[in-house]
């Protein structure tokens, strides 16, 4: 029988330790956005993974377009010539590093997965973000803000409108300054914290907006290259 009180546990003690991929000794960028797009296979992933941040193996590539636009931003303000692809994301010596507001990994915001209703006992999504945000949300902002106060060189990238709100709680950003432009990105330059849309080729974070975004992090010596 599955114990879904001690996978609860388990999940919020994940959430407390696991912030994401990537080297957190050679990181310049760190992206955050909602949560994983692809599920956990293995309940025990939530167990072997929870180190902090993990850097990905070689070999290791990523499809999702998410990856096509931080590799643009990344190579838009790095300062040498040297080519640079998707497949170098999140390995030892690279700059980028990525985290998620939500712990669990799913398809879309809208979906659920049948085995995460069998490890943990949430009927549907709405269960477990109502979960998250009275056992989770709080402890996992202070730790990833905590993680920023200790490495104040990145520059910080929130992606996804919809979750600005969170972005806004988690760094405590409610009553700072911020420059606006296109109605769809916000940066904080004492905090170097910037919003912007969700990262797809859409309207939000097409080529042009992110030359744009680009070149307004240079302009306001943002670039922590």
């Amino acid at each position: 029988m599955v114990d879904s009180t001690s996978n609860r546990y388990t999940l919020q003690k994940f959430s407390e330790t696991f912030l994401g991929y990537g080297d957190k000794e050679s990181a310049k960028i760190w992206f955050i956005g909602i949560e994983e797009g692809k599920e956990f296979q293995k309940l025990e992933d939530l167990k072997t993974e929870a180190e902090n941040f993990q850097i990905s193996k070689e070999g290791e590539s990523y499809h999702s377009p998410i990856y096509d636009v931080m590799t643009k931003i990344w190579e838009g303000l790095k300062c040498d010539d040297k080519q640079v692809s998707k497949a170098e994301l999140f390995k030892k010596g690279n700059p980028v590093i990525q985290s998620n507001i939500y712990p669990l990994g799913k398809h879309s915001i809208y979906s659920w997965e049948k085995n995460y209703s069998e490890w943990f006992g949430f009927e549907n999504e709405k269960e477990y973000y109502d979960w998250i945000e009275s056992e989770v949300i709080n402890k996992r902002f202070e730790i990833i803000n905590n993680f920023k106060k200790e490495n104040d060189n990145l520059l910080i990238i929130c992606f996804g409108k919809a979750e600005w709100k969170h972005y806004i709680q988690c760094f405590d950003l409610e009553n700072n300054f911020y420059l606006g432009f296109n109605d769809d990105f916000r940066i904080y330059k004492e905090q170097k914290i910037i919003l912007t849309p969700f990262f797809n080729a859409g309207r939000g974070m097409n080529n042009k907006n992110i030359g744009i975004l680009v070149e307004k992090i240079k302009e306001l010596k943002l670039n922590p290259f």
